[in-house]
């Protein structure tokens, strides 16, 4: 019984310097170290975090709530809106550029966002201005 409670709690708890996701495949937790998240959004019903490495993970555990353990884990995450009008998050210190998006995006994107590690391209389109995220980066803490 004592080696069942310890395997447990072992896959409950992060190790410090990192935080538990759960899976979609209804696999194991991963764990997955904070500093490391490029971005925070909802795909096909799920959410999904790019990381630094050009990986996704997975998780059908609600985007918000893994936003919300990462800045308690001190990433600088600023809120947006993707262009079908959810809210994404995108790691402060791993944007590069802001810029107008020049028609290149789809209908209702603003502005782009120029990222270090999306898995599949290197910009987000957001339907804030450019100001506007400009502005919502100013309000977030110092790194």
């Amino acid at each position: 019984a004592g080696i069942l409670a310890t395997a447990a709690r072992a896959e409950a708890e992060a190790p410090p310097g990192f935080v538990r996701i759960v899976p979609t495949e209804g696999r194991a937790p991963v764990f997955l170290a904070p500093s490391q998240v490029v971005r925070i959004a909802r795909v096909e019903g799920r959410t999904v975090l790019d990381t630094a490495a050009w990986v996704q993970q997975r998780t059908t555990e609600p985007a918000e709530s893994i936003a919300s353990r990462l800045r308690e884990a001190g990433v600088r995450l600023v809120a947006l809106t993707d262009l079908s009008q959810g809210r994404i998050w995108l790691a402060a210190d791993r944007i590069v550029a802001v810029r107008d998006s020049n028609d290149r995006h789809a209908a209702g994107a603003r502005a782009a966002i120029i990222m270090v590690g999306l898995r599949f391209n290197t910009d987000v389109a957001v339907r804030e201005t450019v100001e506007e995220v400009m502005e919502a980066l100013r309000r977030l803490p110092p790194p």
